[in-house]
């Protein structure tokens, strides 16, 4: 099967694999069982049919690094800080892990901003959907439990999970680009060896014949 083949493969087993992991989360409601059940995950972003995809990606941290990712005609692209498409299957897991941004706590009432990194953000992340709606995540310092970073979403003050949010943030200095296509092998004739010159002898001449008299 061809290289581009196995990579269409790939790709559409990480779409139905996205499909289904928002199609089966947990909810955030409770269960009306009257049976004891686990705290349901409370999730930053769900999927909605009326927002549609992500089509959209800022990373941006605290030192003005960023990175911005763009899709268009269902092809993922890195438009800043320089244009190149992007690896499909990576951008795809940059997507699963915007839907998987956990909430640890919700935070009620007024913090002190400063006191939690939010007055200068460590990372704000900016997503836009399809319907044109658009969201913003900023990220500020580590919770005190050491498992989670206080974030503001919208406005909105949580404590939230960290892998995702490293790992979204790795994307500025690991851009998605895609992988470097491995060049065709090429024949080279194998050199042969030129037999050097040999000397060709010279003939001796032969002694005069004695004329008699």
């Amino acid at each position: 099967m061809k290289r581009s083949s196995w990579i269409a493969l790939f790709l559409l087993a990480l779409t139905i694999g996205l499909y289904f992991f928002l199609k089966n989360r947990p909810a955030a409601q409770g269960s009306n069982s009257n049976e004891p059940t686990a705290t349901p995950r409370i999730y930053l972003y769900d999927y909605s049919e009326e927002r549609g995809k992500i089509v959209s990606i800022r990373i941006q941290d605290a030192e003005g690094n960023f990175i911005l990712l763009e899709k268009e005609n269902d092809q993922w692209f890195i438009k800043s800080p320089s244009f190149s498409p992007a690896d499909q299957g990576k951008v795809t897991m940059a997507e699963t892990q915007i839907y998987g941004l956990g909430v640890k706590t919700p935070l009620e009432g007024t913090l002190d901003l400063p006191t939690i990194g939010l007055d200068k953000p460590k990372y704000v992340i900016e997503i836009r959907f399809q319907n044109g709606e658009t969201s913003r995540l900023e990220v500020g310092s580590r919770a005190p439990s050491g498992s989670g970073y206080y974030v503001r979403r919208d406005g909105q003050l949580f404590v939230a999970f960290e892998y995702n949010i490293d790992a979204l943030a790795s994307l500025i200095q690991n851009p998605p680009y895609p992988p470097t296509p491995t060049p065709a092998g090429t024949f080279t004739p194998t050199p042969t060896e030129t037999p050097a010159p040999t000397a060709t002898p010279t003939p001796m001449p032969e002694p005069p014949t004695a004329t008699p008299e």
